[in-house]
């Protein structure tokens, strides 16, 4: 618990601070309410020992201040022998409680006991609040079948054990999503969760990015850079697509995780660390040791436990759910009413492969939803061609526009259509409609100027 004393006179503020020490909780002060304003703005504050008579604004003004603020402190005002009526009115404005003075050391004890039990039972209720409204979001986000069920309840087993996690699954199957679900189910929950995409990184860099780096380290270094791995100091380090880290680096990995500590580059000092270890690769690990490109050891060290993520394929029950919830994530992005999808569409959402997985899926439909005038998505607006597989969606869509055009011309058209819509939702920002279709700018460009797109 951190609790802030403001009161103008030093004197109080040194009294304050030791009674409030001596029960074991930090302590912060300040002598004026706009110090105070902007401390608990700044910082984890739980609970305010506000003197009524400050400088600058007086105490109703501050407590004012801190009761707009969504999660604020408890605030126990003080006051002295004349004004006890502004401690009455203070209580009526939303004060936890009140103190006169001179204050009674034992009496402030108590009245901080009784703010810390407050905030203790409305964490509990927050917690569980937040775990129901949780449970009922992943079920959204992941389904309901028994594949990503068994899944779910894996997690759940294995989200506070202090062990090393590998999740094997192709692109697309939501392997950062079960990572951070492993990070909000544990007890590191509060704690840094810090994810690195170990495929968009440049190999002349992964040292630094993981390690960090002291200034002067190599030329450019002009400061000093604190890497990832300590960067999650306490909490958890996710690391996607570990197959791709340089063997150059394994066996340098393999040691922080062994040894808990690491050493910046440029550095001689050993830095110990406390990090959660949770990697992904869409890759089979034990092919890539069999041609050389992975360390074995690494490997058992990282595969202390393995949760397999199933495609979307094997668990298509899944997809109705999905398809609800990206509708509704869509609606909500972009201002649109869409109800939902028409019979036959969903049938062609059954039956189409979805080798993109989950992730082609969202795309699929939030693009959709940006083409579509009604309030049913319908099978002309979904455009699979120019996505999945053409060879396994061309039984789908399209066969009677194909006795007239050529197939080139027809996913030259659909792609025009979805970019014109994209560009025209966000006003012509290239940036942000780059960023919208999940393609890197400059290739977004390319494609604008050769579609004839103004």
């Amino acid at each position: 618990m951190n609790i802030l004393i403001v009161d103008d006179e030093q004197d109080v503020r040194k009294i304050l601070a030791k009674v409030v020490e001596n029960v074991g909780y930090d302590v912060s002060v300040a002598e004026s309410g706009k110090e105070a304003i902007e401390k608990i703005g700044n910082n984890q504050i739980d609970i305010v020992l506000l003197d009524y008579k400050l400088p600058d604004i007086n105490g109703f003004e501050v407590l004012k201040k801190i009761l707009q603020l969504k999660i604020h402190p408890e605030v126990i005002m003080i006051t002295g022998h004349g004004n006890v009526r502004h401690s009455v009115e203070a209580m009526k404005i939303g004060a936890a409680d009140y103190l006169i003075k001179p204050i009674d050391n034992e009496e402030l004890a108590v009245v901080i006991a009784k703010c810390v039990k407050t905030i203790n039972l409305n964490k509990e209720i927050w917690d569980l609040r937040n775990t129901v409204n949780q449970k009922i979001s992943i079920r959204e986000m992941m389904g309901e079948s028994r594949e990503i069920t068994k899944v779910l309840e894996t997690v759940d087993l294995i989200a506070d054990k202090n062990i090393t996690i590998l999740l094997q699954g192709n692109t697309g199957t939501g392997k950062g999503m079960i990572a951070k679900l492993i990070h909000q189910r544990s007890s590191l929950k509060n704690k840094p969760f810090i994810p690195i995409d170990l495929g968009a990184i440049p190999e002349s860099l992964f040292e630094s990015e993981l390690f960090g780096y002291e200034k002067g380290a190599f030329t450019g270094a002009a400061s000093r850079r604190i890497g990832k791995i300590e960067h999650a100091h306490g909490g958890t380090l996710f690391l996607d697509e570990i197959n791709n880290l340089p063997l150059s680096l394994q066996k340098k990995f393999l040691r922080a995780i062994e040894e808990r500590e690491i050493q910046r580059l440029g550095s001689n000092k050993t830095i110990k660390i406390n990090t959660r270890i949770i990697v992904a690769s869409n890759k089979e690990l034990t092919k890539l040791i069999d041609k050389g490109k992975f360390r074995e050891d690494l490997f058992f060290r990282l595969q202390e436990f393995m949760i397999e993520i199933p495609d979307l394929v094997q668990r298509k029950d899944d997809i109705p759910i999905l398809t609800d919830y990206f509708i509704k994530e869509a609606n909500a992005d972009f201002n649109l009413s869409i109800q939902g999808v028409s019979r036959k569409l969903m049938g062609v959402l059954l039956s189409y492969p979805w080798p993109g997985n989950v992730r082609e899926l969202k795309n699929v439909i939030r693009r959709a939803a940006l083409l579509c005038g009604e309030k049913i998505l319908q099978e002309n607006d979904i455009d699979l061609l120019s996505i999945g597989n053409p060879g396994k969606a061309i039984d789908f869509f399209y066969m009677g526009e194909l006795s007239e055009k050529s197939l080139p011309e027809i996913l030259k058209q659909k792609e025009k259509t979805i970019i014109q819509a994209i560009i025209k939702h966000v006003n012509g920002n290239i940036s942000e409609a780059a960023k919208l279709a999940g393609i890197p700018k400059w290739t977004f460009y390319r494609k604008v100027n050769n579609l004839g797109i103004e």
